[in-house]
């Protein structure tokens, strides 16, 4: 058995760099404990089951569940295990109570007609007899079972009453490579299906007191891990694009948060940073770049009044009416002609679930003036040298405190004369100004993009004075808000412990609770036993 008491001595950790500790211990204790693939690290196998398949993937539950409810499959060519072709009129409403993964699903048989029910969800097919599904009531409505891989090759499972349910093997329907799913496909963004149960960790954290120190460098190093893993999923966007707009892509979808990150990847595909660089007059005065910048995108967007056919002559103040004639203006006259791809529907966009100040036509208004001060010199140039403005020689704290700052200049200080007042075209207008993004969305942008994709930069270059400034940074970043997953983690490790908040006390630590539940934790203990925390606190 690896030592781990050797891995993660203190002695031998250096913080100038991004450790690669995690992923060593990761694949140690799993290479010892589960059978080799013949395709690359024993990292990526899930269980020791036998597939016939050329790659078994590390994959949960919540993964194949996100797969189905995100329809990452040929839509219009699935079979059922027995033949039938099917299609999914409706996946169903993600239920995050027990009984069946989804209710309320529309299924489509080509042998059966359209069926209403239930979905269960799960890795193997097996798992429906295992889970003992076949002797529950509760599952009687489930009209298809889905599984990842169909390991007994059986064309159907049984309900309790015996009847027969059709299998989906959603492994032969993908669209798109698994290595890409699994890279692409954020679980965090998707509805909470689990419940927080103690974990073996917690068990033995309450036996031996004694590890209190092992278990912070191990957080440690889960977040570096969680920082490079990021970084990897860049490089691979990077195989089709340069580092400009990948960056300015990863900053564009994490402003649309939740409800509009896809529609603001697909802003971002249609008008590109060089698109910016090309239209955008530089004798302009800052404001009426924004201006200029924002008329672009809400006309590639569709959120333009006129693109809605709406009169707004009668219906908006004489703020609103001023400036929606500037912005229609410069759309329909400089910009529209010199573009030749088709706008977005306008009503793919989603405000009736984000907060006002959260609407996304204060975010692409907050975007305009982030390009305003790049347009010239790019995002890459403008990240990079708000993290080359100090001397090595100041103190760390001193270091930080002035990347903080840099940070806050592009990201906090943004005001704009319209949309600090408003956060539709039009509605009541707001006495005093407010600033376009907050701290949280600001530190988010941070920590999950920029931090990620200057660290493969760095690499890529030989810059390694800037990935010590970016280590130093990202392990000096305090907490940030609690979210469902660092919750969930807390609860499942330190729950009911008073130093809890003492052992996880940065973003850098938030980061390798995150790392840990991707790996590691699920409500069933799945991988406790091979989990490195566990494993420390044990010995």
């Amino acid at each position: 058995m690896l030592n781990l008491k050797d891995i993660f001595k203190t002695e031998e950790f250096s913080d100038d760099c991004f450790s690669n500790k995690y992923a060593a211990a990761v694949d140690n204790i799993l290479s010892k404990s589960l059978p080799y693939d013949g395709h690359g690290s024993n990292r990526d196998v899930i269980c020791e089951a036998t597939l016939n398949e050329t790659k078994t993937k590390r994959i949960k539950e919540d993964l194949v569940r996100c797969v189905w409810h995100g329809q990452h499959y040929a839509k219009d060519r699935i079979f059922t295990e027995d033949g039938s072709r099917l299609e999914v009129v409706s996946p169903g409403w993600w239920n995050v109570e027990d009984g069946p993964d989804f209710h309320h699903a529309e299924i489509l048989f080509e042998k059966g007609g359209l069926k209403k029910g239930d979905v269960e969800i799960h890795v193997f097919a097996s798992d429906w007899n295992k889970h003992g599904h076949n002797a529950q009531k509760s599952y009687n409505n489930v009209c298809l079972h889905v599984a990842m891989w169909n390991d007994r090759k059986d064309d159907y499972v049984y309900n309790e009453k015996g009847e027969p349910i059709p299998q989906l093997a959603l492994n032969k329907y993908l669209d798109r490579d698994l290595d890409e799913l699994f890279s692409d496909i954020n679980i965090e963004d998707y509805p909470a299906s689990i419940k927080t149960n103690a974990g073996l960790c917690q068990k033995s954290f309450r036996i031996n007191e004694q590890n209190i120190e092992k278990i912070g460098r191990f957080l440690d190093c889960a977040g570096d891990e969680r920082i490079i893993s990021k970084g990897k999923r860049f490089s691979r966007l990077l195989n089709n694009g340069t580092f400009e707009q990948t960056l300015y892509e990863a900053i564009m979808e994490a402003l649309g948060y939740k409800n509009n990150k896809g529609q603001f990847r697909d802003l971002a595909g249609l008008l590109k940073f060089t698109d910016f660089q090309e239209i955008v007059p530089i004798d302009l005065e800052k404001n009426e770049k924004a201006l200029f910048i924002q008329a672009a995108f809400f006309g590639m967007a569709g959120l333009l009044p006129g693109q809605n056919g709406r009169q707004y002559k009668s219906c908006f103040d004489n703020e609103t009416d001023s400036y929606i004639k500037s912005v229609e203006k410069i759309w329909e006259s400089e910009i529209s002609p010199r573009i030749s791809v088709e706008p977005m529907n306008g009503a793919s966009w989603q405000f009736g679930k984000s907060r006002p100040a959260n609407f996304p036509t204060r975010r692409i208004a907050a975007m305009s003036h982030i390009i305003v001060k790049s347009v010239t010199a790019g995002l890459l140039s403008l990240f990079i040298e708000i993290f080359e403005e100090f001397e090595s020689g100041l103190s760390e704290k001193k270091q930080f405190n002035i990347v903080r700052k840099g940070i806050d200049r592009v990201f906090q200080g943004i005001f704009d004369d319209y949309w600090s007042h408003y956060y539709t075209f039009g509605g009541k207008r707001a006495a005093t100004a407010e600033r376009l993004l907050g701290k949280e969305r600001t530190f988010d942008i941070l920590i999950n993009v920029i931090i990620p994709l200057l660290l493969i930069n760095s690499r890529k270059s030989g810059n390694f004075d800037l990935e010590k400034r970016l280590h130093l940074v990202f392990r000096m970043f305090p907490k940030l808000t609690p979210n469902q997953v660092t919750s969930f983690m807390a609860n499942r490790i330190f729950s009911g412990r008073d130093d809890a908040a003492n052992i996880v006390n940065n973003a850098r630590r938030q980061q390798g609770l995150h790392q840990i539940f991707n790996d590691f934790c699920d409500s069933d203990n799945f991988l406790c036993e091979k989990c490195p925390l566990f494993l420390i606190m044990k010995n």
